[in-house]
């Protein structure tokens, strides 16, 4: 995949088939955003301490793994995904036993530098939010 659109597409219909009975459709987006700056915050940060792999890395710990994780980012990141009512929709996908498919999902995606440019992020970005609108 090399254009915004179809990544963009692939993004957002995998999140949706994921949260499609269990979120209304306009809660997608502030369910999907969060773990795509997330993803790429993964795939571009120097420090692997803690990623997306580590919070389901054991099943039994995922809630306790997914705090750590979250809290190993800069506060201003932590802060921002609080915007979107992160934990309240983490939350939601662990009563409905979706935190562990939604994320592997995410772990598909390679949203390397090498792979996506900054302005193709901000572009992907663009267009998903177009899709929470239409």
């Amino acid at each position: 995949m090399s254009n915004y659109t179809e990544i963009s597409n692939s993004l957002w219909n995998f999140s949706s088939d994921i949260l499609r009975g269990t979120f209304d459709s306009s809660e997608y987006i502030k369910v999907i955003l969060p773990f795509i700056v997330l993803r790429r915050l993964d795939c571009i940060s120097e420090s692997k301490k803690y990623d997306m792999n580590f919070i389901i890395s054991d099943p039994d710990n995922i809630r306790t793994n997914f705090k750590k994780y979250l809290h190993s980012h800069d506060e201003n990141i932590v802060t921002i995904l609080d915007d979107f009512g992160l934990e309240k929709n983490i939350e939601k996908l662990f009563n409905n036993n979706l935190i562990i498919p939604f994320i592997n999902q995410f772990l598909q995606s390679d949203l390397t530098l090498d792979k996506i440019s900054n302005e193709l992020m901000d572009e992907i970005f663009e267009e998903l939010l177009y899709f929470s609108t239409s």
